[in-house]
Formats: structure tokens, C-alpha cells, sequence
């Protein structure tokens, strides 16, 4: 795919590329092969997320996508307990409710969230409350 005089262009329609998808090897990838990367900014689901969650971005932490099994989520949903800064990960909803019951273990019933879904889409939906 790299090759000399030509150009390379990593487009998503899901938000900014390389941000939790597999955009970020192609990157790594022309870094390693000492290719010059521009980005040319566009939206990104995490910061719009943050800007409309009315909790503090400063400072906050960026999980991504959190760990698929209980277990392993248990684990670091954990080790995140012990930090007193915004936690923004994304998670699919076919696994949404599993991790908020993970989350309720974790955090407690009482802990503040926001889920917002279909970020700046048609059916965008943001809905503030406890994990209970």
C-alpha cells in the first residue's frame, strides 16, 4: 500500500479514525516506514461525549473498548475504582447491560453515569442517572 509518490488517505465514518479501530496499525505502520502523517481533524465520538456529559474533562481517562468478559472487565473496572477522575470507555450494546451490571459490583448503585448512544446521529439519546 505505501509506496513512494503516492498518497494514502484513512478515512471513517465512525469518528475520527485510529481512535479504538484498526486505523491505528496503518499509522504505526507509516511511521515505522518514516512516512510523514497529517491529520486533517473531524469528529470524534469521545471528546463530542465528554463536551455534552457535563462532567469534568480535566482531568479524565479514555478506556475504549472495555474487556469483553466479565472477568476481565471485573478486573479493571477494579483497578478504575480507585481513580477519582471522568472514566469515558465505549462498549457495544450487545454487551451494554452485562457491563453496567459489572459496573453496579464495582462502583456501587449509586455511582454517576452518562450513556449516550447515536452521538450526533437521528436518534441520538443521552441519558444521565445512576448505574441503578
Amino acid at each position: 500500500m505505501f509506496s513512494k509518490n503516492h498518497s494514502v488517505a484513512l478515512v471513517s465514518d465512525a469518528g475520527t479514525p485510529a481512535i479504538c479501530d484498526p486505523g491505528s496499525r496503518l499509522v504505526a505502520e507509516a511511521h515505522k516506514r518514516k512516512i510523514q502523517v497529517w491529520c486533517i481533524p473531524g469528529p470524534c465520538a469521545l471528546t463530542a461525549a465528554l463536551s455534552v456529559s457535563g462532567f469534568s474533562g480535566s482531568p479524565f481517562i479514555f478506556e475504549g473498548f472495555i474487556a469483553r468478559t466479565s472477568s476481565q472487565r471485573l478486573k479493571r473496572l477494579k483497578q478504575l475504582d480507585e481513580l477519582y477522575i471522568t472514566i469515558i470507555f465505549y462498549e457495544s450494546p450487545h454487551r451494554i447491560i452485562e457491563t453496567l451490571k459489572d459496573c453496579a459490583i464495582i462502583f456501587g448503585d449509586n455511582r454517576r453515569m452518562v450513556i449516550i448512544r447515536e452521538l450526533t446521529k437521528k436518534f441520538e439519546e443521552i441519558i444521565h442517572g445512576t448505574i441503578k
